[in-house]
């Protein structure tokens, strides 16, 4: 969602030192949202106004954007600070936190609740890690041979001393997969294509410019849930040691578009930007 500027109550000016882009013929951010073009996720601090609390000049700091600029200004709402400078890994793999973190909050998991998902790649055992840290029972089943998912599935339920499965969380990659779905006796299913990338407050005009919601109103939203993803990674009990990020020194924008055609699918490439 595109604003101006100009009406953004506490704006900060940032300087992009990253930006992300994935060749997964599938991915969960990009593949989904038909994005194209690299998500700017990191930078520092170049300047702040008189509202704005909590930062400071030349901090690192987190964030996800889709504009194509060096410069960029955003609300501290879309802003989290980062204290491990140079973890690449970490902030690669913002876009992707937001969105585990969305999901997360809507399975809403409990201690002993059973939760299947259906398809295994880098933001499904990120996802799995999440909701494990509840105490829940969680199952990744390879959706690549679906003969073998039932036998995987009743397989998987037995290691659960019998526990039937309560959620399904799944995105439909062949029909044959949304069929056997369909089919499997569930409480709750969860299709990952009916929930948008963008979390509370990204989609809502008020909270770009600056609002902040009320803890009694939203508990989570989009600053909110990263700066929780920040603090599990900083007490280790999220280790990101499931994924390979290869990252490329760039002087020029225009570079990413020519550097991302020389790589071949099922990459995740992260660009640190000199300029």
């Amino acid at each position: 969602m595109l604003i101006n500027t100009d009406d953004i109550i506490d704006p900060v000016q940032i300087e992009n030192k990253y930006a992300i882009f994935s060749t997964f013929k599938n991915d969960v951010v990009f593949h989904r949202e038909n994005i194209n073009t690299p998500i700017f996720c990191g930078g520092i601090i170049k300047s702040i106004s008189q509202n704005v609390y909590n930062f400071k000049i030349n901090e690192h700091i987190g964030y996800i954007s889709c504009k194509q600029s060096p410069d960029l200004t955003l609300s501290t709402n879309q802003i989290v600070k980062i204290a491990i400078i140079n973890n690449e890994k970490l902030i690669a793999v913002l876009p992707y936190a937001s969105y585990a973190m969305k999901i997360l909050r809507l399975v809403n998991p409990s201690l002993n609740q059973s939760i299947a998902i259906v398809g295994i790649n880098f933001f499904s055992i990120l996802l799995e890690r999440l909701i494990k840290l509840s105490g829940a029972n969680v199952s990744l089943i390879d959706s690549k041979d679906i003969s073998k998912i039932m036998l995987e599935f009743d397989k998987e339920a037995k290691k659960l001393n019998g526990a039937s499965i309560n959620t399904i969380i799944y995105d439909p990659l062949t029909p044959k997969v949304k069929e056997f779905i369909s089919n499997i006796n569930c409480r709750h299913k969860i299709d990952l294509n009916s929930i948008s990338v963008y979390d509370k407050g990204l989609n809502d005009n008020n909270y770009i410019k600056g609002v902040k919601y009320p803890y009694s109103y939203i508990r989570w939203d989009f600053k909110r849930n990263l700066e929780y993803f920040l603090h599990l990674i900083d007490t280790k009990k999220v280790l990101l040691d499931f994924f390979e990020v290869h990252v490329i020194e760039i002087s020029q924008l225009d570079e990413m578009k020519r550097k991302i055609s020389e790589f071949r699918e099922n990459s995740l490439i992260l660009f640190k930007l000199s300029i």
